[in-house]
This record gives C-alpha cells, structure tokens and sequence, in this order.
C-alpha cells in the first residue's frame, strides 16, 4: 500500500509564510486562510458588510406587444419608431404599467366590435 504525503502548503493571509493546509483556517468571511498563530496572535477581522448594488435610474419604458406577448424596453426620447422588435408590429403596443379598465374595455370593443 502506497501512503500518500500530504504536503499541501499554502500562505497565510496574516503573515505570508507557507503552512501547511491542516494548520490553516478560515476567517468569518470564509475566503481568508489564517495559520493557527496569526488567529491567536491578532485580532479578529471585522464582518464585511456587503451592501446591495444601487440600481440605476432607468431612462427606459417597458412595453409589452398584446399580439405576440413579447415584453421589451425602449429609451424615453428614442429616435426610432415605436415597434415590436419580435414581430414588428405597432399596432397593439401596450406600456407595462398602464392597466386601467377603460382601456381594457377599449381594446376588446376595437378587438370584437
């Protein structure tokens, strides 16, 4: 039977020598390896607070096509038409968040008469 050597050394994030993998630890954010010396010796690394990205103010306005349902954003002062970039159609463009009744009850008259 072959013993195998575990010889993996790796650098300590504290004091950059080369220790090998069983003497290493992790920190509290799970990414930093620490020697056994380094976790005693030191103080304790505070939490990283990860904040959630900003999003950005969006100069778009989502349109939804009512014939092929496809759902898609155009640039207010776009110089383009206003079209389906699926199917192409204009006719039944409809913005996302103008659901009212009396449109609604506009479309299925022109849709039915």
């Amino acid at each position: 039977m072959i013993k195998k050597e575990n010889n993996l050394r790796l650098t300590c994030r504290g004091c950059g020598t080369q220790t090998p993998l069983k003497e290493l630890s992790y920190t509290a954010n799970k990414k930093d390896l620490f020697c056994a010396t380094c976790i005693k010796t030191k103080a304790p690394l505070p939490k990283v607070n990860q904040k959630a990205p900003k999003r950005k103010t969006s100069n778009k306005m989502p349109y939804t096509c009512k014939r092929c349902n496809y759902k898609f954003n155009v640039k207010n002062n776009s110089p383009h038409s206003l079209r389906c970039p699926y199917c192409g159609r204009d006719d039944y463009l409809q913005k996302n968040n103008e659901f009212t009744t009396s449109r609604i009850l506009r479309e299925v008259r022109e849709r039915y008469g």
